[in-house]
């Protein structure tokens, strides 16, 4: 619960809806263009692709234990494109 609120507080909940098939997860919430924010459960395989066709430019890209609640390492994430990642934790936030 502790991660949703803190989620809460960083994404604009009036523009971010529930978009399953920007991820291969079906996990994923999202203002296309501007915020992403994927669940990755434990049982996905090593890579995942997110659909950031809609984004131009760079986004920040962060990783979120939700367990924990630790964000983990920061890199930017050039939109525009599909992009595959491999998880570092369960939660990816674009």
């Amino acid at each position: 619960m502790g991660c949703i609120r803190m989620l809460a507080g960083e994404i604009e909940p009036r523009r971010a809806h529930p978009r399953p098939g920007l991820s291969q997860t079906g996990y994923c919430l999202a203002s296309p263009g501007e915020e992403y924010v994927v669940y990755i459960p434990r049982e996905y395989p090593s890579t995942i692709w997110v659909d950031l066709s809609g984004a131009r430019g760079s986004l920040r890209a962060e990783w979120l234990n939700p367990v924990t609640g630790e964000t983990v390492g920061e890199e930017k994430v050039e939109g525009g494109d599909t992009r595959v990642s491999k998880p570092r934790s369960w939660r990816r936030r674009f």
